[in-house]
């Protein structure tokens, strides 16, 4: 009794059920656990690529827009550089024809120094705007590399992760497996019992039965898990999350709105040019006083903290400090509020509907929210109020 018992229960706890071992959906635990990993693995690695992919496209609007102001800042210097000079009044006379050498005379002497103002200036402009377009070629050189960078590194590790959820699928394969044999060795062993413990006192009829329980079948027993799906190669995820020829042109970067484009969340040292923090006063956001502003020090850089300390002098409600524009030049130093206002932010204009910013480029007005410091922060101040 006690071994018909065990037969019976056996039988009953260890056979697999028809929907474990022959489910019509041919899929395991284990095997949609596996394969959510390498779809998880697949789907986030790509996400970041493109997240990566996606910076380089405003990287090279803005390019493209410092090389046409570069190429108009150009223009407008040769065209000083190269103007004939016509209508004024010197003659021969005036330069010393009869003498071994010239002169230019007065109003050729002045001619040339209003127009030497004018080139100087242009020229300046153009140092400038060949210096930003550098700048902005450098930033999308560093867009693109940080793309191939992370399309070769998640590309590997989608693979990776793939291989490795596949070792572990066969391991427990293997498990199941020398389970099952483990199952069916004992389910005959049990059979086999049965027949001596029926035959007790019969040891023929007892082998008799023994022999034929031993081919007894066991396919009910039998467990065949399906396969994971092959593993993408590392070249087909570049080519899916890529393609490693990607280039940010216009067409390819349609998907790419100007909410890829980067602002500053806030004023800092290496955005502004100098240590931002200052006793007693808290930076509220980039900008300059506009107007209702005495200005200390005439543009100079006089320090943060002496324009602090000039605020204080008259109990001022707000002060701004910069001390170098967008394109590295000169910044409009320190500005303190008067009549006990809180002057104006410039931003505040440059931002305007009817205000055009012709330095921001492919920016143009996008970081024209928050602290207000992009490329509208034209001449790189800091705003400041009192704790």
């Amino acid at each position: 009794m006690l071994f018909a018992n065990l037969h019976s229960s056996y039988t009953t706890h260890t056979q697999p059920t028809t929907s474990a071992a022959n489910s019509s959906d041919n899929s395991t635990p284990c095997q949609n656990d596996n394969t959510n990993a390498i779809n998880t693995a697949h789907s986030k690695n790509k996400a970041s690529v493109k997240s990566v992919r996606g910076k380089a496209c405003p990287t090279k609007r803005a390019e493209e827009a410092a090389d046409a102001a570069k190429k108009k800042a150009k223009g407008d210097m040769d065209s000083i550089y190269n103007k004939k000079i016509c209508g004024i009044s010197t003659t021969w006379r005036d330069m010393d024809i009869e003498k071994e050498t010239p002169k230019m005379g007065t109003v050729l002497r002045n001619e040339w120094d209003k127009t030497r103002a004018k080139y100087v200036a242009a020229k300046s402009k153009h140092d400038a705007a060949v210096k930003a377009h550098q700048d902005a070629v450098n930033k999308n050189k560093a867009a693109m590399a940080a793309f191939t960078t992370a399309l070769d590194i998640q590309a590997a590790a989608t693979l990776s992760t793939c291989q490795n959820a596949h070792a572990e699928y066969e391991a427990l394969k293997k498990e199941v497996a020398s389970n099952v044999v483990s199952r069916k060795q004992v389910y005959v062993a049990a059979l086999v019992i049965k027949c001596y413990v029926d035959n007790m006192t019969d040891n023929a009829a007892a082998k008799k039965c023994a022999d034929s329980k031993r081919n007894a079948s066991t396919t009910k027993f039998d467990i065949t898990p399906p396969g994971l799906a092959p593993c993408t190669s590392k070249a087909k995820n570049v080519d899916s999350f890529g393609p490693a020829s990607w280039k940010p042109t216009a067409a390819n970067c349609k998907s790419h709105s100007m909410s890829d484009m980067y602002c500053p969340s806030g004023p800092s040292k290496s955005l502004n040019g100098f240590d931002i923090s200052v006793s007693g006063y808290k930076a509220v956001s980039c900008g300059d006083c506009d107007f209702d502003y005495t200005p200390i020090g005439a543009r100079s850089k006089i320090s943060l903290a002496k324009c602090a300390a000039e605020c204080k002098k008259v109990g001022c409600k707000r002060f701004s400090y910069s001390e170098k524009n967008h394109a590295g030049g000169a910044g409009l130093g320190c500005r303190v509020s008067k009549s006990g206002k809180k002057c104006p932010n410039t931003t505040t204009r440059y931002c305007g509907k009817s205000y055009n910013p012709t330095w921001t480029g492919a920016e143009g007005k996008h970081c024209c929210h928050g602290a207000t410091c992009g490329k509208i922060n034209h001449h790189g101040g800091v705003m400041y109020e009192p704790k």
